[in-house]
């Protein structure tokens, strides 16, 4: 199946070479902070440790300049209806004013990015913006209705007011916000239909202002660290403690963030597998059970066109689930966690996997905004057919979960161990790009199967953790993944025409992931890169930042910031629980139980570090760290010398006084590539096809064509004659000079294709199904029997595109008496809007074929569990790209 997912491997040798130029460079542009015992400096700011318990800084944290262009949008109800992902207006304001009209705009409107854009803006301005709302008014004195054009079916007596969203502050991006800003709300004072509203914008503080953190949380019963020799390590571990403590709700559950108060299952997952499940396991515990529903299955958050199965990387809650045992040793607790793990693994293993490649489908874990990770053309259908690299390794670290919570020497177990192992294969040889030398992002959905032109630093990083193996491949991944000064974006290259959030973004959460699978595979400028990535982040913002501008060191110019983000506080502590202590906790046998593992590495030139009342599995360890590197001279357990590669066992809770002596690997030679994380993916070409004949606006890169996976042609000058012969899906990209290759084009379907048109008997041209009409059957004739693609054409008005859990999921039969494929309906936000599904591949036979539908019989709930109703139109038939392979 790898051979599917390696045919777009077939390009000319100049892009190879460019691209493994590209992947191969590396330098150091100097480092723009220092980090010394008791502050960070970073040109003229400064954070300083005025004890362990006390910090300040005079780091901005918002601008002293307002940045063009303005980036705002309109929402109706505080609801992101407007236009879809990375659809804004732009404002352009000229220097040396101090008021500015803004040009009168349509609720709707379309802009494009502007080629010019005005330079900062150093003083207060007063802006005023002016909506014509007539259209949305005329809509709903007709009909009660306004559709936007995302899709959204707003109604009149819905209507609470028309606000003013937006990137650029005090414009914020509203749609998570519970009680929306006053200030924000237009108004039509006149009665003209035309909506106003005046907003001061600031230019801030143009000398930097001095903020001042000091503990206010009781950190006792908390492991303590201490670093005498450089406060500002151990003042961090301090904030780090008391913005967890913070994060804790009135519930005993981890909220995400300070500016999100909702328990998330990513997000707190994540935050519990690096370092929460030592400090805080009851909390941990908690929370975990609050994202399990009430029939036990294991809550994806709301996402991408009603969540499950579009979003599939709630299995990460494995991770967490797991890694609490670990830290517990609650056999209580393990037994708690098995059956909800297992229900998703089950669940997505037999329903959710791609019948070709037999990866598994859903977009990438935690990159859940689309326009930040898919070109703006793809469907929430088509990116829950897509298959993710991150996503794939958390599923494959569930099987290997599930084999070690098995009941020693059963089938289940045994079953679970060898997937896991094939899977491990599978995703290495699957996602191996050739061209890059390293992982692709995701895969687009059957048929295309074409590589996303990015790389994913969590994915990759996940993929290292969770390999029994360490490769020369993946050391290659650590040196080559391009890199800023301030520490490992999340994707690279970057997209263009995106703000900074995902896309020209630091989290450091992610950067904690990387810095680990540095240290696994041994780069210790890598790893240290990672670990004063974090630390110079936390002690400038004076909180552990959500993320922040990839080529700045900033939150300013971030779509989306939070303060106290709690896997970023999570990152701090795991850089010191697990990377500068080395904490691992593993499986010795039945009979022994479980060990703690100590592989310290302390990249500091400071060489003395303490790590007290660390309670693992019921023992209590003191832990002392004497010298610098990677490598461990003597290790000392309550004063015997200890060999360091032997567990010290958990079985029987004892208190342990630990002494470790590190020093220097000499052979240490690794840099770390600064060269290529600003590249951008050039521009999708602008396409189109009329009959044979292929037409583009004019490009100065080089024009690829891909038929399904495979590349097969260099195209030079539009128009293009279409051969014949091909059939399928036909996409394009760009390659600019630099190697980089574009998103490919929305496809362009080729060849034979019927369309049977559905009905239910009673009303022409659409089918509902839902709990009160569970089944519908589609009898159909074909003149050959063989190896076909099949996709519907389908509405679901039940949410908008972006956010619930209403997905539409039913499971089809084709002539046979069992369900054979689990079929997804996105919400559309309209019940007036229509999609096509992903394709999914069907063996059909000559005469009369017979396809079924059956909630009732087979019935899979989506995560609402009470409310599954979507609407068909159309069912499309065309030949299987690949001829069943």
């Amino acid at each position: 199946m790898a051979e599917i997912m390696r045919r777009h491997l077939i390009l000319p040798l100049t892009i190879s070479a460019l691209m493994l130029l590209w992947t191969a460079c590396s330098s150091d542009s100097g480092h723009p902070f220092t980090i010394e015992s008791d502050r960070v400096r970073q040109g003229d700011y400064l954070a300083k440790a005025l004890s362990t318990t006390a910090l300040e800084s005079n780091y901005p944290v918002t601008s002293n300049t307002i940045r063009q262009p303005i980036l705002y949008k309109l929402s109706i109800n505080g609801q992101d209806n407007e236009a879809g992902f990375g659809q804004n207006h732009y404002l352009n304001i000229p220097p040396g004013i101090t008021q500015f009209y803004a040009p009168t705009i349509h609720f709707g409107q379309t802009d494009f990015v502007p080629k010019f854009i005005e330079p900062p803006i150093n003083d207060n301005i007063e802006v005023h913006f002016r909506v014509d709302f007539r259209s949305v008014l005329k809509a709903w004195a007709n009909t009660g209705v306004f559709i936007s054009t995302t899709g959204d079916s707003i109604k009149q007596t819905d209507f609470t007011g028309l606000f003013l969203a937006g990137g650029t502050p005090p414009l914020t991006w509203l749609w998570d916000q519970t009680k929306l800003p006053e200030s924000m709300r237009f108004q039509d004072e006149d009665g003209d239909s035309i909506y106003t509203l005046a907003v001061q914008f600031s230019a801030g503080e143009s000398k930097p202002v001095t903020r001042r953190w000091e503990l206010t949380q009781n950190l006792s019963g908390l492991p303590r660290f201490h670093s005498p020799s450089a406060p500002i390590l151990e003042a961090l571990y301090n904030l780090a403690l008391e913005e967890a403590q913070l994060d804790i709700r009135s519930d005993s559950t981890f909220m995400a963030g300070k500016e999100w108060p909702g328990v998330w299952t990513r997000d707190m997952s994540y935050a519990i597998d690096l370092g929460l499940n030592f400090a805080f396991p009851e909390i941990a515990k908690r929370s975990l059970m609050a994202k399990i529903d009430t029939s036990g299955r294991i809550i994806q958050d709301t996402g991408t066109g009603g969540s499950w199965p579009v979003s599939t990387d709630r299995i990460v809650w494995a991770l967490a689930g797991w890694s609490t045992f670990l830290a517990t040793g609650d056999s209580a607790w393990l037994a708690q966690i098995e059956e909800p793990i297992l229900e998703a693994l089950v669940r997505d293993f037999n329903w959710n996997r791609s019948q070709k490649s037999l990866l598994f489908k859903g977009e990438t874990s935690f990159k859940d905004w689309r326009s930040q990770t898919y070109p703006f053309w793809m469907s929430p259908a088509e990116i829950g057919g897509s298959q993710a690299l991150s996503t794939n390794v958390l599923f494959q670290r569930a099987m290997q979960l599930a084999a070690f919570m098995a009941r020693p020497g059963t089938t289940g177990g045994m079953v679970w161990s060898q997937r896991a192992h094939i899977y491990h294969d599978l995703i290495w040889n699957s996602f191996r790009n050739t061209l890059s030398n390293a992982l692709t992002d995701y895969y687009l959905p059957y048929p295309s199967f074409l590589p996303a032109p990015t790389r994913d630093a969590l994915g990759e990083a996940l993929a290292i953790l969770f390999s029994p193996d360490t490769t020369d491949f993946m050391r290659n991944l650590i040196a080559t993944y391009p890199r800023t000064a301030f520490g490992t974006p999340v994707i690279a290259p970057q997209l263009p025409d995106r703000e900074p959030y995902h896309n020209q973004a630091i989290w450091p959460f992610v950067e904690a992931y990387q810095l680990l699978a540095a240290k696994k595979v041994g780069n210790q400028a890598v790893y240290r890169h990672g670990v004063e990535s974090i630390t110079r982040a936390a002690a400038l913002f004076l909180t552990n930042k959500e993320n922040m501008v990839y080529d700045t060191g900033s939150s300013v110019g971030t779509a989306v910031n939070s303060d106290r983000q709690l896997w970023s506080v999570a990152a701090y502590l795991g850089s010191i629980y697990r990377g500068l202590f080395g904490i691992n906790v593993m499986y010795i046998d039945p009979q022994a139980g479980f060990g703690l593992e100590l592989k310290p590495n302390n990249p500091w030139k400071w060489s003395t570090f303490q790590l007290t009342d660390f309670v693992v599995q019921g023992s209590r360890f003191d832990i002392s760290l004497k010298g610098t590197g990677s490598v461990v001279k003597e290790m000392r357990v309550n004063g015997r010398v200890w060999d360091p590669v032997d567990l010290i066992p958990l079985k029987i809770p004892k208190n342990y006084k630990i002494i470790i002596t590190l020093t220097e690997d000499r052979s240490e030679t690794d840099e770390v590539n600064l060269k290529g994380a600003g590249l951008e993916i050039p521009a999708t070409p602008v396409c189109s096809i009329h009959d044979d004949t292929l037409t583009w606006v004019s490009s100065t890169h080089q024009i690829f064509a891909a038929l399904n996976s495979t590349i097969f042609d260099t195209i030079s000058q539009s128009p293009w004659i279409v051969p014949d012969s091909l059939s399928g899906y036909l996409s394009f990209m760009a390659m600019d000079s630099n190697g980089q290759i574009s998103f490919p084009t929305p496809p362009f379907m080729r060849g034979p294709s019927v369309v049977v048109k559905l009905t239910n008997g009673k009303q022409n041209g659409s089918v509902d199904l839902d709990q009160h009409s569970p089944r519908y059957t589609i009898n159909f004739k074909m003149t050959s029997g063989g190896d076909y693609a099949i996709r519907f054409l389908y509405a679901n008005g039940e949410g908008p595109i972006e956010t619930d859990n209403k997905c539409g999921v039913a499971l089809m039969s084709v002539n046979t008496d069992e369900p054979q494929f689990l079929w997804s309906f996105p919400q559309l936000g309209s019940w007036d809007s229509w999609g096509y599904t992903e394709w999914q591949p069907v063996t059909l036979k000559s005469g009369v074929n017979e396809l079924t539908f059956d909630m009732k019989k087979w019935p899979i709930r989506n995560m609402n569990g009470v409310v599954n109703h979507f609407r068909l139109a159309d069912m499309e038939i065309m030949p299987d790209a690949y001829g069943g392979n």
